[in-house]
């Protein structure tokens, strides 16, 4: 649902999963104004992308966050209760919805009707998921956050039959059901997949994605993935739902001021410390000129350098970038609707939030729901990491994975040939050189070779519709044998 603006690549998102925050690191380079026809600017597209991806020193990265929240067993009993009513991801059987799981150091906000913040006291001026109003909150770092509960979905695809129609201004339409962490694997009239492209109550799914005797799949993003290696970007416990970063990371220094990272890389491509800070904030200049070594490696050190280990942070996976683009498609956010395009510019750089200040509190089609609770800067802004890599891609020492432009400060690496998925990061394998599909069995088979190039709840065959493109107009395009990492968001990427 990205709009053309984004060419270079950065830290996309962290998650807390609460006990984990997932960070997403972004990536791109803002442009002017693209001309020409659809197929042109998909083409100019592609062109800038494969240009920005091997040229590091003009690569930007930009951070978001992600909160993933731990919940073993049922959540369905009483939570810790306060005038906000639980506060624990336990089951509100009212709303039907998980509540927002609160952490240590995390106070929750909201806006009132003149675009004020202030702190809800009561559940209904927290949030409303029935009314497109999504909880948000805050660290004790300033960071803004939002909560994306535990849901099922079910996709129609009238008007965007894959392959065959050719209207890619167009989306399918998706029906969310939120659901507790009860209703998992092995719950009546639940049934998981055993073996790779089984139909399962009339769905296509993969090995461990579990599907509801009416054709709901639940969204692996806040599934149990232990028994099927984390295959589909899972975590190991059933999840009441994670809180994502409002907007794009940026810098800070140690007297809270923005840094603006594209000075040079010995300013962006570092650790986190005291005079570089990962945040999540309105109206600055995005962290940029970043490597996914330490994309990775920062989102995953997000919490500890705010003395909170039990946020569990990481690099936000490509399920959880296609989670929360899912229930923005879905009633609870858009209704279907694309998410407006964040072209703000200083220069060739963008802000987050649609603007310098407090531009986000008109901006509010920019964000997932339409107004101030929403998620920011999915659409427009820099091209977006996500913890995904290709295991097929060979590496001779000097490329992506050993090559010194992709080690972390700390000299380790993202990713290797061969590597499997981990609760933090989702593998895929392609060792053509194909980028994108022509044709639907392209995402199984590109001229006789077997890729594994999309999962179930990531966004890329799910949002496809034909050639390069998929909803929205998007370029769906997946990791190759020329560039084994993932972007998403930016030019031509967009939203899907």
């Amino acid at each position: 649902m990205k709009n053309f603006i984004k060419k270079t690549k950065g830290i996309t998102l962290i998650a807390l999963i609460i006990t984990v925050i997932v960070l997403l690191i972004l990536a791109g380079v803002a442009i002017g104004s693209i001309n020409g026809g659809l197929i042109d600017k998909v083409k100019q597209a592609t062109a800038e992308y494969n240009n920005s991806v091997n040229t590091e020193g003009d690569t930007i990265n930009n951070t978001t966050g992600w909160f993933d929240n731990v919940n073993g067993g049922s959540n369905e009993g009483e939570g810790s209760q306060s005038n906000l009513g639980s506060t624990d991801g336990s089951w509100d059987n009212v709303a039907k919805v998980n509540t927002p799981k609160l952490a240590a150091g995390m106070t929750p906000v909201a806006w009132d009707g003149a675009g004020n913040e202030i702190t809800p006291n009561t559940q209904s001026e927290w949030y409303d998921y029935a009314n497109q109003q999504w909880a948000n909150a805050k660290t004790a770092d300033g960071s803004y956050w939002v909560w994306i509960p535990r849901y099922e979905y079910q996709i129609d695809y009238t008007g965007v039959k894959q392959g065959v129609d050719a209207d890619v201004s167009k989306a399918g339409k998706i029906d969310i059901i939120f659901i507790p962490t009860s209703t998992k694997s092995g719950s009546d009239g639940y049934t998981t997949a055993t073996s790779k492209r089984q139909v399962v109550n009339g769905v296509t799914v993969d090995t461990g994605i579990t599907v509801s005797s009416d054709g709901y799949i639940i969204h692996p993003a806040f599934t149990n993935g232990t028994n099927d290696g984390y295959a589909n970007g899972e975590w190991d416990s059933e999840l009441a739902g994670f809180w994502v970063a409002k907007y794009e990371t940026s810098m800070e220094n140690s007297a809270g001021e923005s840094v603006k990272t594209t000075v040079s890389y010995a300013v962006s491509n570092v650790a986190l410390s005291d005079s570089a800070r990962a945040v999540s904030k309105p109206g600055v200049i995005p962290w940029q000129n970043i490597n996914i070594a330490n994309c990775y490696e920062n989102a995953l050190n997000y919490g500890t350098k705010l003395e909170h280990n039990e946020y569990n942070s990481h690099l936000a996976k490509n399920s959880e970038w296609g989670a929360t683009a899912y229930l923005t498609q879905s009633k609870f956010g858009r209704n279907g609707k694309n998410v407006t395009w964040n072209n703000s510019k200083d220069g060739n750089l963008v802000y987050t939030g649609g603007g310098a200040g407090e531009a986000y509190k008109t901006n509010v089609n920019q964000s997932t729901t339409g107004n101030v609770s929403g998620v920011y800067d999915l659409n427009g802004g820099s091209y977006e990491y996500v913890a995904a890599f290709n295991n097929a891609y060979v590496d001779g020492g000097t490329g992506y994975f050993l090559g010194t432009d992709y080690i972390s400060a700390s000299k380790n690496n993202f990713a290797s040939t061969g590597g499997s998925s981990t609760r933090y990061a989702t593998a895929y394998s392609n060792s053509t050189g194909t980028s994108y599909a022509t044709n639907l069995s392209d995402f199984t088979n590109i001229g006789g070779v077997d890729v594994d190039v999309s999962h179930i709840g990531d966004g890329i065959q799910e949002a496809w519709i034909k050639g390069q493109y998929g909803w929205f107009q998007s370029w769906i395009g997946f990791t190759y044998s020329s560039f084994p990492f993932l972007c998403r968001g930016g030019l031509g990427f967009r939203y899907w």
